[in-house]
């Protein structure tokens, strides 16, 4: 579960006080995970968040410098070729690295400075990522929306490459959940597994 994940964001420091004392210190490696979405209506919204159990007064910072072009989706037949459909569900990881897809944010909340690692992902809007609950079963269609995703990780530390990794990890997850159960994008989907929704802990963990 996410609490028996949550020491994975610390680290323990000490400090010896005027040589007689001591006392740790907790840091946190990074402040929050997002992933901004875009809805119905064509804005950006939060799908998810982590910790969850936590409120973060600059969310709307997030979901502003996540998607900075707000919201944007598409159309999809599934009547089509296919080939627009098949470039989202089968699209390459290396096409979101070192590209405008990936980007680096600095927000100042007042008390300290953040920075934004965010990578952007086309996805369609009735998949959610594995690691998110989503109803048990989602009526099979003729047509799909597919949508800006932005995923965004938060750190008061500049290490860009390695909270890139993580990103680039979770989304090379996503993509071989999508390769081993290609089929269910194209008919009705079957519900989620709890080893599915649990992936992001392995990565956060």
């Amino acid at each position: 579960c996410m609490e028996e994940t949550k020491p994975a964001r610390r680290r323990r420091s000490s400090l010896l006080l005027g040589g007689a004392s001591k006392a740790t210190r907790e840091e946190y490696l990074f402040e929050c995970f997002f992933v901004i979405g875009t809805n119905r209506e064509g804005k950006p919204t939060t799908i998810f968040q982590y910790p969850s159990d936590e409120t973060f007064s600059y969310e709307s910072e997030i979901r502003r410098f996540g998607l900075p072009e707000g919201g944007q989706k598409r159309e999809l037949r599934r009547s089509d070729s296919g080939s627009s459909l098949n470039s989202i569900l089968f699209s390459q990881l290396s096409n979101l690295e070192r590209s405008s897809n990936s980007y680096i944010f600095v927000l100042n909340t007042g008390e300290k400075l953040l920075y934004g690692v965010c990578v952007h992902s086309e996805e369609l809007l009735d998949n959610l990522p594995s690691f998110i609950e989503q109803p048990s079963e989602i009526a099979s269609k003729s047509t799909f929306q597919s949508g800006l995703r932005s995923y965004c990780l938060v750190s008061q530390y500049p290490f860009f490459s390695a909270h890139f990794s993580v990103i680039y990890s979770i989304l090379g997850n996503e993509r071989l959940q999508i390769l081993q159960c290609a089929t269910d994008f194209l008919s009705p989907p079957t519900p989620r597994s709890s080893k599915q929704r649990a992936q992001f802990h392995s990565f956060s963990g």
